[in-house]
């Protein structure tokens, strides 16, 4: 029997040059030559940039022999994202270092950025007074864990969690709106007015 190594295949047996055909038995009376052949096995390779940009640099792609090592293209971009590294189609999020015996696809894995703006660029208060303040609209708009400061909390405090701001005294301050991120989704630049 015949057996290749793992990443190869048989693809030809002779008996003294004559083609060996499966399944048929044959009785050696003689010496004989008996030669066999093996390949190495070629798969694909494929990225997918699942939304991104182009790939770019010097990579490998396409169909790429068994045991090939396999070099990483740049990381891809995304217009309000961020790259978060590869998966193949087992769950894996390490690159192999040499390609495997069976087709390999990478998908690349994003971190949306959030993003954060008040309906208005600034605003007057006044003192004791009902004010009309902008309001923080967040993308996606269920987006929690955004906190809030005063850049002079002498003139206006804000509750770091419900973003009320409290004005304690004449004057101008910045309040700034942030997110640092979280599992899902990347740090979003912060909002002031």
């Amino acid at each position: 029997t015949a057996t290749a190594d793992p990443g190869y295949s048989l693809t030809s047996l002779t008996v003294n040059d004559v083609p060996f055909t499966s399944g048929n038995i044959h009785t050696l009376t003689a010496d004989a030559v008996i030669k066999a052949t093996f390949t190495i096995n070629t798969h694909v390779l494929t990225w997918n940039v699942n939304g991104g940009n182009s790939l770019t640099g010097e990579y490998t792609q396409g169909n790429v022999d068994y045991g090939t090592p396999i070099v990483q293209p740049a990381d891809p971009t995304r217009v309000g994202h961020t790259f978060k590294g590869w998966i193949d189609q087992n769950s894996q999020t390490t690159v192999q270092t040499t390609m495997p015996d069976y087709d390999l696809t990478y998908t690349a894995q994003w971190k949306l950025i959030p993003t954060l703006s008040w309906s208005a660029p600034s605003c007057t208060a006044a003192l004791e007074a009902d004010n009309d303040y902008p309001k923080l609209t967040t993308s996606p708009a269920d987006l929690t864990g955004i906190t809030y400061s005063s850049s002079k909390e002498s003139v206006a405090t804000i509750d770091d969690k419900t973003g009320e701001i409290t004005l304690v005294d004449v004057g101008e301050t910045t309040i700034t709106a942030s997110f640092a991120g979280n599992g899902t989704y990347a740090p979003a630049v912060d909002a002031s007015y």
